[in-house]
């Protein structure tokens, strides 16, 4: 029992509590997890009692023991002792920060288990009822989970294929494309890392864009709606009017489109008629490996963590076979991407609306400007960086050829666009570039009918101006925030508005105070950028919003 209890702990529990604070990232039902933990963890134990047996009885009292306290020991490591290292992304964490909270748990773990060791004698006659205690305490808080958590157990609809994503009509294609924490002043250098680059004909690439947010969780919202949250009500009620009812998408899909979203299971809930998918089979073997990487940081105290830098590329993903089969983020952008290039096909009926968000060139750093998966993993530099954004641009141009290849590439509406930038510095950027960096996204239009060469346009422009834009190139009567791209009012002055808030976690219902910037002239001068309020939740706002 008492071996069973450590790996239940180990290989059960402790997973399924990391699952319900990052469920949208990993890719794989809880069901599936807690089935190949349980399996896990019963042979572990047969294993180790099967070891126990050769033991001399005092030696297996003390073994026993010991046991115990690691199972409570692990337990409140992977529940308790979580310090806020930082976004699990693949950039080394400063773990020298924490060692102060690491010689506690040494400390703690040293007392913990010298118990163990001197007090067998009475762990082994109250075995039954410790393990049963810490078993009472796991099971109780999946089963409160369960009834509270509605839907913890289901497939999230973005792991289930669906071929609509690849069908095209004759004419009134929308498509676009998100390349996720592209800098967009960084587009020319990313460009210049192939030998034959897309050569995006008909595009304009606007050079002084401000975003949305800096993170994606609001930015996806921002640049589907024009609307940009500020706290003022709860997240999700935020999140069922942006993206459900005046998002760009659901928008033509009431005007006849089939409008199909491919991005992060966390918003597909909340579309009405826009149907939401990978459209791909998702890399089940890399996420699960991925995530399990996950767990053992969690798990493991702060010393065994630092030198293990499991943030890296993780210690079980060593195993694997492929990079590109590890790194279920990217892997899936390349396999997304390799599907539309062999299933595109022109044969709906009506008009088509496509939103397809890549994680790149988003961390971890493991591929090359050809995505061609790097032997090892690279930490953020500027080179790794426009490697991957590098990258990013051939799946970009594999996408535009295959629109031309069938026919439909002049006709369409065709956008290419970041969620945010990223904090990255070349030799030639000024500081002011490199603080500003998350605020620049890249944004490239393509109206239908567009030709000749990719041309430059620095005027002013926002993210959120992204659904007027859309709504005006192909006759939406709808009023959006914002001015569309190609208006006659964008190149007026106008005060533009960008929002940066904490990475750490939201309470569910609202984000941590949300601090807006005021942009009034170019971007690139630092006179143009002004401190504009602070958006914080508050009682006020949760009761009159319920």
């Amino acid at each position: 029992m008492a071996a069973f209890l450590l790996f239940a702990t180990v290989l059960v529990f402790l997973p399924e509590n990391a699952f319900r604070t990052s469920s949208s990232e990993i890719g794989v039902s809880l069901g599936r997890i807690v089935g190949l933990g349980l399996t896990a963890a019963v042979a572990s134990s047969i294993l180790l009692a099967t070891l126990f047996l050769a033991l001399p009885h005092r030696n297996h009292r003390i073994a026993t023991s010991l046991v115990v306290v690691l199972a409570f020991l692990f337990y409140l490591q992977g529940n308790v002792f979580l310090w806020n290292y930082g976004l699990f992304s693949g950039k080394d964490f400063d773990y020298d920060a924490f060692d102060l909270y690491g010689i506690g748990e040494v400390i703690f773990w040293s007392l913990a288990l010298l118990l163990g060791w001197l007090r067998a004698a009475w762990i082994s006659r109250h075995l039954m009822q410790l393990v049963g205690f810490l078993l009472a305490v796991q099971v109780g808080t999946v089963l409160a989970a369960t009834v509270m958590e509605e839907g913890l157990w289901e497939t999230p609809p973005r792991w289930e294929r669906d071929d609509a994503l690849f069908e095209f009509s004759e004419n009134g294609n929308v498509v676009i494309l998100v390349l996720d924490g592209f800098k967009g002043p960084l587009f020319q250098r990313a460009l210049a890392t192939h030998d034959d680059p897309p050569d995006f004909q008909g595009f304009t690439h606007f050079t002084d864009v401000l975003g949305a947010f800096n993170y994606t969780y609001m930015s996806v919202p921002a640049m589907l709606s024009g609307e940009s949250y500020q706290n003022q009500r709860p997240i999700p009620n935020f999140l069922a009017e942006a993206l459900g009812e005046r998002s760009i998408a659901e928008r033509l899909a009431a005007a006849g489109y089939m409008a199909h979203a491919s991005t992060d299971a966390s918003y597909c809930s909340f579309f009405r008629q826009t149907r939401c998918s990978s459209g791909v089979p998702h890399d089940e073997s890399g996420k699960l490996l991925a995530f399990f990487d996950f767990v053992l940081f969690r798990g493991l105290p702060h010393y065994a963590k630092k030198p293990l830098r499991l943030e890296r590329s993780g210690l079980l993903q060593a195993f694997g076979r492929d990079r590109k089969e590890l790194i279920a983020y990217q892997h899936e952008s390349l396999a997304l991407i390799e599907a539309f290039e062999r299933r595109a096909s022109v044969g709906a009926g009506s008009p088509t609306f496509k939103f397809i968000h890549l994680m790149l060139p988003h961390s971890p750093w493991v591929l090359g400007a050809d995505c061609e998966p790097l032997a090892r993993m690279l930490i953020q530099t500027p080179r790794a960086y426009l490697l991957q954004a590098g990258c990013s641009l051939r799946l970009a141009g594999q996408l535009l050829q295959t629109l031309e290849r069938i026919g439909l590439y002049e006709s369409s509406l065709l956008v290419i666009v970041s969620d945010h930038g990223a904090a990255v510095q070349l030799p030639f950027e000024t500081r002011h570039a490199v603080e500003t960096g998350r605020a620049q996204p890249l944004v490239l239009v393509k109206p239908p009918g567009a030709r000749g060469a990719l041309r430059s346009d620095a005027t002013p422009i926002s993210l959120t101006d992204l659904p007027a834009t859309v709504a005006e190139l192909v006759g939406l009567q709808v009023r959006y925030p914002g001015q569309s791209l190609f208006g006659e009012a964008h190149a007026s002055p106008r005060t533009r508005r960008y929002y940066e808030y904490s990475s750490a976690a939201t309470n569910g219902e609202y984000l941590p105070p949300i601090q807006e910037t005021q942009v009034r002239g170019p971007i690139d001068d630092p006179a143009s950028w002004s401190r504009g309020p602070l958006f914080e939740w508050s009682t006020e706002n949760d009761l009159q919003n319920r």
